[in-house]
């Protein structure tokens, strides 16, 4: 069986196991694809190398950002847009604590920053309460999902989450790389001066 990937217009490939040379589409990100005449999973080099030198310039540039004096929701817009990007996700949100009235014991969370259509802050909630990460299969808008939640910790008081929707199917190691990385970039954000001045 040959697959069908080969395209007239897609990036070159030349198979590092059969040496065929086509072109072929690839996925966006991570660059991978499958070679036309042998069926082998295959790698789009320098396409990788460009995903791994777009993820690091963004986590110096929200680094950056959040060594600045910007508002909460515009170091959000950038976080979540970015982790969109890099995880190839359907959206993220970033949640923060909400500020409370003095006779308010419930905490509530508002919005920073969105991309996609936010869901109810559940799974938000459960993160501030457990104050661990969570990974759960979801069903939203008709549609069966991965949503991943994780705390932004700041003088070991949760204040605030980052929640990524994905589509489903990820294998236990990938989903496992997603939430450090998610963690990596919560980390980031908690020592931004934003996040203890709302």
């Amino acid at each position: 069986m040959i697959p069908s990937s080969r395209t007239p217009e897609g990036e070159p490939l030349q198979c590092q196991i059969c040496g065929a040379a086509s072109k072929v589409d690839v996925s966006k990100p991570p660059s991978d694809t499958v070679c036309p005449s042998c069926g082998a999973h295959a790698w789009l080099a320098n396409r990788v190398d460009t995903t791994k030198s777009q993820i690091r310039n963004y986590i110096a540039e929200l680094s950056a950002l959040c060594r600045s004096d910007l508002p909460v929701n515009k170091i959000g817009e950038f976080l979540v847009s970015g982790l969109t990007q890099c995880l190839a996700a359907q959206g993220a949100v970033l949640w923060v604590d909400r500020k409370r009235n003095w006779w308010s014991m419930r905490r509530t969370l508002r919005i920073a920053a969105c991309v996609g259509e936010p869901e109810s802050p559940l799974v938000a909630q459960e993160v501030i309460s457990t104050k661990h990460e969570i990974i759960r299969d979801l069903s939203i808008a008709g549609r069966e999902t991965l949503v991943i939640g994780v705390p932004i910790t700041r003088d070991n008081r949760v204040v605030g989450v980052i929640e990524v929707v994905k589509r489903t199917g990820s294998v236990a190691t990938a989903r496992n790389g997603y939430v450090r990385f998610i963690s990596q970039m919560a980390d980031i954000v908690s020592g931004c001066s934003a996040m203890s001045t709302r």
